[in-house]
């Protein structure tokens, strides 16, 4: 390892429990001139080192501003943080499950599928709910069967898994058939 490279990790390091969260709070202030620059520190300290703070502030029900920064930097990862949001579908926080669900179907990767629909049996219906919506973002048949029996629940399990196989239904007819050429 060249001693540039070991100083830059030093830096990131050391700028890992402080300036860390200034810049995932600044990425949800809408307002700010640095939104955007702090979206790109972030993706550039990268996953590794940023996981540990992002899924804390997720956490975090008293600081809405660094939980939705984090929210969004963990959808910036992209493939790389599905792994650790189908994961975090199984928190023992309701929120976080649910907030997992929602940066999940924001991604859009297949990967989520399984546990998305997994997620269609969780005990918190507002977790249901944003795993039924994830899903349709995905748009994957797989998911029909699951928001089927999901549409036999209660009246709001219903109405979700209802809308969630309307759309479905609606953008399979926009897609062409696997195999042929649009």
């Amino acid at each position: 390892m060249t001693t540039e490279k070991c100083s830059n990790e030093q830096s990131l390091v050391a700028m890992h429990d402080t300036t860390l969260p200034e810049l995932v709070r600044m990425i949800a202030d809408r307002s700010s001139a640095y939104r955007q620059k702090a979206m790109d520190l972030v993706l550039m300290v990268g996953l590794k080192v940023c996981l540990p703070i992002l899924e804390e502030a997720v956490r975090n029900d008293a600081d809405a501003d660094l939980r939705n920064g984090a929210m969004e930097a963990l959808v910036a990862f992209g493939e790389m943080a599905v792994p650790h949001l189908t994961k975090l579908l199984t928190d023992d926080n309701e929120e976080v499950r649910n907030f997992s669900a929602v940066m999940l179907g924001d991604i859009g990767n297949p990967q989520a599928v399984m546990p998305l629909i997994d997620a269609l049996r969780d005990p918190d219906e507002n977790v249901r709910h944003g795993a039924a919506e994830a899903l349709v973002k995905i748009g994957d048949c797989r998911a029909v069967p699951a928001l089927q029996t999901m549409a036999e629940g209660n009246l709001w399990d219903r109405f979700y898994a209802s809308a969630a196989l309307e759309l479905l239904a609606g953008a399979g007819k926009d897609r062409p058939e696997p195999g042929k050429e649009p």
